[in-house]
């Protein structure tokens, strides 16, 4: 007896197409970047949906010196013997200083200090230079005027049809940059990098205004941008996509929005709408610059020229507070045409980015 399946072919075996099978492969790696960052962002907004939800919880307390407290005892067998019949808490002590962050320098009812708390207080206290433990941020002292400034980076996704992605890397770093300013005392910040979203975009919007619609604008052109499509590359921002996060029959929106572009865009389920706590400011919109190397709202005619595109994706923001005197002014669009940008001939000169 000869098996069905050796002398009649599956219809798997019947129809493979090596050369549409290894184009399709390709495309899914191409792809494989903006899964990766899809699931960052909903890993992040998850994050911070359980933390929004743990603080509803936490009644936060704040201590000023004279104030009485009560010091909560090591885990373990207390040294006096006294085992688990030990107390929990001991004290009570007086607060001393206050250094902010959580951090008292406690004494006893008659004035001495603790043994072990004043090392780990002082430490904290003079700890000049703390770095976040944030991708991208950091905070930055200056030796002269010993003032703090949170200073960000960022290169957002460059593919234009994925406006709910480059959305939400924008709001997670100005939430991450708000709270970091927050928790040194709303010190000034100043946010740069590559936004891939031109000046009369959406997203410019949202940073220069503090809030945005996002049901009132395309996907598609939040950041302003052109679909590009070339030999090398072709944007289908579907394929893979619906298999991978189980929306093909999600409701959609205004301009095509579906409920999980929403949530990568605004971390929250349900909501439409986008607001940061940052007054944000353009650098060069602050700074008067030449004609030939300005547009009408101050900023760059162009951070980037080569054969697929020309204009401004490059931008340095900084909080009201701060007041740039000078920045480096651009080269013109008759030079960029003749050198491109990126270009050999300016790499040690300027900074792309």
């Amino acid at each position: 007896m000869i098996p069905v399946k050796i002398s009649e072919q599956s219809p798997r075996v019947s129809f493979y197409d090596e050369v549409g099978n290894i184009q399709g492969h390709k495309e899914e790696l191409e792809l494989l970047p903006e899964i990766r960052e899809q699931a960052q962002i909903r890993e992040a907004a998850l994050k911070q949906r359980m933390t929004n939800r743990y603080n509803k919880k936490v009644i936060r307390r704040s201590f000023t010196p004279d104030d009485l407290v009560l010091i909560r005892n090591d885990i373990g067998v207390n040294k006096s013997g006294d085992g688990k019949l030990a107390a929990n808490w001991k004290g009570p002590y007086k607060i001393r200083e206050v250094f902010g962050k959580g951090y008292y320098k406690v004494t006893d009812l008659n004035g001495t200090k603790l043994p072990s708390c004043p090392k780990i207080f002082e430490k904290n206290a003079q700890n000049d230079k703390p770095e976040s433990e944030t991708s991208g941020l950091t905070t930055v002292t200056s030796s002269t005027e010993r003032k703090r400034s949170v200073i960000g980076n960022i290169h957002v996704l460059f593919n234009p049809n994925r406006g709910d992605i480059k959305l939400g890397q924008v709001r997670l770093l100005l939430d991450k940059a708000y709270k970091l300013s927050e928790e040194w005392g709303s010190i000034p910040v100043i946010i740069a990098g590559d936004l891939n979203s031109l000046p009369q975009s959406a997203i410019y919007e949202f940073l220069a205004s503090s809030k945005l619609d996002i049901q009132l604008h395309n996907r598609k052109n939040m950041s302003g941008q052109l679909e590009i499509q070339s030999n090398s590359r072709v944007f289908r921002s579907q394929i893979g996509y619906e298999a991978s996060i189980s929306i093909s029959h999600s409701r959609q929106f205004l301009h095509g929005w579906t409920m999980e572009e929403l949530n990568l865009a605004t971390g929250t389920i349900g909501a439409a709408n986008l607001q940061h706590h940052l007054n944000l400011r353009s650098a060069y919109s602050s700074v008067p610059g030449n004609h030939g190397t300005r547009d009408d709202i101050g900023e760059p005619l162009a951070t980037s020229y080569h054969s697929k595109f020309m204009g401004t994706v490059d931008y340095i923001w900084h909080s009201e507070e701060l007041t740039p005197v000078r920045v480096l002014e651009t080269l013109t669009i008759d030079i960029l045409r003749r050198t491109g940008l990126p270009s050999e001939l300016f790499h040690h000169k300027e900074a792309y980015h």
